[in-house]
């Protein structure tokens, strides 16, 4: 069959012919060899426009059409974030800076692997893991004073020796001399807090310092920077990144989030200022929670860390022509702002990503059921010990119209056994929490559970993944370990154990105790059981004799009895041996 290359063009089988009656046809070289028709130049195996910044576009006719055929691959344009083009909906290309394939919705660049991952949304986030952490503060993470003046860290920490896992967040920021460090949201499944955060600078280096309270840990942190280092970008659906330069003390638009899109935000904020007197000189850093009803904005802020006593900016959320805006005062003229935001849809599409997933559940009640659920074996390769979860809860029918919530829950587990959560950052729209979280587990599956106040609410979320399932506890560091720790399984030995006790050990439930203890100037070995009953099974007394020992706690008696003399009184009687001597 024909094909009309142009209106009077042409090709069919190997035949180029005109398309009008008697008209002549003519194949001219542009001067590099190629054929040249209309404003299509064709040169080896390559179509190109002839004209500058002209589009190539293949159109099927009507409803039919353009495939590309093959068992090969369909190469699409790649390039950096900074190499993206002036978006048009529907163009798709590879991010080389992510490594992942992009579309554009119209409004913002998104990934097409069915990932929100931040990490693949900005230079700013860092998963960063480190192991064979001791009691002693090691450095976990570190950054260039210069790179950013303040970070968010999301971490899970795991005790290897005993156990137990800890979640939760950490603000750190700067001044290029001194750092200050506040910790908040912190859950764990033992009974108390595993982990010592610190901070210094050394050099021009800003260091992240860990100690546990046992003798081998492990931790992952997943870090968001602002600073010197932080672009602006609105590369992903859910998350953003605004610069201010130039922030006075007449209150502006610091960044604004289409209303009609997203019904949640959350701001992580950096203000600083360098001239000044010394109380408004210096970095701040705070999360803002926010969500709307459509008309109103209603927020939160908390996590505030300074380098000096001073606010730097004062913060306040509105609507305004169809926009969620940001709103800040600096206290003096001239001050920077950096803002990270996490946005929630109004509806959301679930998504798996490496460290971020989106989350979805269109139907929670007024009875207990899940929000969301994930693998916590710490067997299994593909599977996470904690979750950070910003969500939001609507309410289609509230009390006097729709309702609406935003909140952070941060979520721990040890792999089947214990499971906690802690949920902060409230904000609702009307006057009462829209649900009730909690977690349990079903097998190894971690549940996120929650108790709306009425029915058919609708839950979005944006969940930061955390794994760390451990890096492996050396024998030296077992051995060593000088804190109390429960250790499983058979343990073999090949030299012999010294044991060394001042006292009788004190009662612990379900528990009996072997120890030594000096005894006249020497060390023997008892027993304790958990009534508190003693007996020495190490045989001899101070004068070398054997001898045995019992104190009996219920009858209050203590028995001592010299076996040799009783042996030789009964030998006496007897006439029998009973001690061989060889």
């Amino acid at each position: 069959m024909p094909i009309y290359v142009s209106d009077d063009i042409v090709l069919k089988d190997n035949t180029i012919s005109s398309a009008q009656s008697n008209a002549n046809v003519q194949i001219v070289p542009n001067g590099s060899g190629a054929l040249q028709i209309d404003g299509i130049n064709i040169a080896g195996n390559k179509i190109t426009t002839n004209s500058s910044n002209a589009n190539l576009e293949l159109t099927a006719n009507s409803t039919g059409y353009v495939n590309v055929l093959g068992t090969g691959a369909f190469n699409t344009p790649s390039g950096t974030t900074g190499q993206r083009p002036t978006g048009v909906a529907g163009h798709i290309r590879l991010n080389t800076s992510t490594g992942n394939f992009e579309g554009y919705d119209g409004s913002a660049w998104g990934s097409l692997a069915g990932s929100s991952s931040a990490s693949e949304d900005t230079s700013n986030t860092l998963k960063v893991t480190a192991g064979q952490i001791s009691s002693t503060a090691s450095i976990v993470d570190s950054f260039s004073t210069s790179a950013f003046q303040t970070v968010k860290y999301s971490y899970v920490m795991h005790d290897e020796v005993n156990k137990e896992f800890e979640t939760g967040f950490i603000h750190l920021v700067h001044d290029s001399s001194a750092t200050y460090l506040m910790e908040y949201g912190i859950t764990h499944t033992g009974s108390s807090s595993i982990a010592t955060f610190t901070t210094d600078i050394s050099g021009s280096t800003v260091r992240l310092k860990l100690a546990g309270t046992s003798t081998t840990n492990s931790v992952t942190l997943y870090r968001t920077g602002l600073g010197s280092n932080s672009e602006a970008d609105s590369s992903s659906t859910n998350t953003g990144l605004t610069l201010n330069s130039d922030v006075d003390s007449a209150q502006e638009s610091l960044d604004t989030t289409d209303a009609s899109t997203y019904r949640g935000v959350q701001y992580f904020i950096l203000a600083s200022q360098t001239a000044g007197d010394g109380s408004t000189v210096g970095h701040e850093c705070i999360k803002i929670n926010a969500v709307h009803d459509g008309t109103n904005v209603y927020h939160s802020a908390f996590g505030r860390t300074s380098t000096t006593d001073a606010n730097l900016m004062s913060y306040d959320v509105d609507i305004n022509s169809g926009n969620i805006r940001l709103l800040g005062t600096g206290a003096t003229a001239n001050t920077s702002v950096k803002i990270y935001k996490i946005m929630i849809l109004d509806t959301e599409e679930a998504a798996t990503g490496d460290n971020v997933s989106i989350i979805v559940n269109t139907d929670v009640d007024s009875a207990i059921e899940n929000i969301d659920t994930w693998e916590n074996s710490l067997e299994a390769g593909t599977t996470f010990q904690a979750a950070h979860y910003f969500n939001t809860v609507k309410a289609p029918a509230g009390v006097s119209g729709a309702e609406y919530q935003v909140s952070e829950i941060v979520v721990v587990g040890d792999g089947g056994d214990n499971v906690f959560e802690s949920e902060f950052g409230i904000v609702h729209s009307g006057n009462r929490q829209l649900i009730t979280y909690s977690t349990d587990y079903n097998n190894t599956t971690a549940r996120l559970r929650g108790v709306g106040a009425t029915t058919n609410l609708v839950v979005n979320g944006y969940r930061v993944n955390m794994e760390r399932k451990g890096l492996g506890v050396s024998a030296a560091s077992v051995v060593l370990n000088t804190n109390d720790q429960s250790i499983e399984g058979l343990k073999r030995f090949s030299d012999p154990i010294m044991m060394t006790v001042g006292s009788d050990p004190s009662t612990v439930a379900n528990n009996a105790h072997i120890y030594a203890k000096d005894e006249s100037s020497s060390a023997e070995v008892f027993v304790r059981d958990e009534a508190g009953n003693v007996t020495k099974i190490s045989p001899h007394n101070e004068q070398g004799e054997w001898e045995y020992y019992s104190r009996n706690t219920k009858t209050g008696k203590t028995v001592r009895i010299n076996m040799e003399e009783m042996i030789r009184d009964i030998e006496k009687l007897t006439g029998k041996t009973y001690i061989n001597t060889k």
